[in-house]
């Protein structure tokens, strides 16, 4: 199901999906002194593909965004070149 499908039907159908999820635990972890949980929906079937790391300056980088804990800002890594990164407080 996806916004093409402009019906009312659909708009129903939509209108029934969770735009919340609880967090269970396992699967979901915390890492990062328990500042961080990771807790991933989606098509990872083999495991292993988001990857994460805190670099040299403290910044967390979790598969395309990098976050910075010092000033509560997240930016989007996942520009196209030559587009500019999309940066947003937290």
């Amino acid at each position: 199901m996806d916004k093409s499908q402009r019906s009312e039907a659909h708009a129903l159908q939509r209108a029934t999906i969770p735009d919340k999820y609880p967090l269970t635990f396992p699967p979901a972890f915390y890492v990062f002194d328990k500042q961080c949980v990771i807790d991933q929906h989606g098509d990872d079937i083999q495991g292993g593909r988001v990857k994460y790391f805190k670099d040299a300056n403290g910044n967390i980088l979790f598969a395309r965004f990098q976050v910075c804990l010092d000033d509560k800002v997240i930016a989007y890594l996942g520009a196209k070149p030559g587009e500019t990164p999309r940066i947003m407080a937290l």
